[in-house]
């Protein structure tokens, strides 16, 4: 779209907001053709982000069923995705590492003297 002079800042958000307008604007050159696959792919964005807020509220049904999940957002900074993700990585049973620098190490979390 530079091509024609049209500018949108990096991002999903920015080209949702920005989209309608660069469709609607009759005078801004672009072509019916390239408008159409604007139109489809302006489509194709909104349905992706209704299948991931579908899936945020999910893996946040989950979490909240889930003791482990539980356990592991009261760690501050943890949420829901954080904490199934882990939950996923490690299995169920946390007796696998000896200690929390071990799950540490498995996870690359361990820093390395200089």
């Amino acid at each position: 779209m530079l091509e024609y002079g049209i500018e949108i800042p990096q991002g999903r958000a920015a080209v949702s907001q920005r989209l309608p307008e660069i469709l609607e604007d009759a005078n801004n050159g672009l072509s019916e053709r390239f408008r159409t696959e604007l139109r489809g792919l302006a489509d194709e964005l909104r349905h992706l982000d209704e299948r991931v807020t579908h899936y945020d509220a999910q893996i946040e049904t989950l979490a909240e069923s889930h003791p482990q999940a539980q356990a592991l957002m009261t760690i501050p900074g943890l949420g829901a995705k954080g904490a199934t993700a882990l939950v996923a990585a490690v299995g169920e049973d946390p007796r696998l590492f000896k200690n929390g620098r071990g799950l540490a190490a498995w996870l690359g979390l361990v820093l390395h003297p200089l």
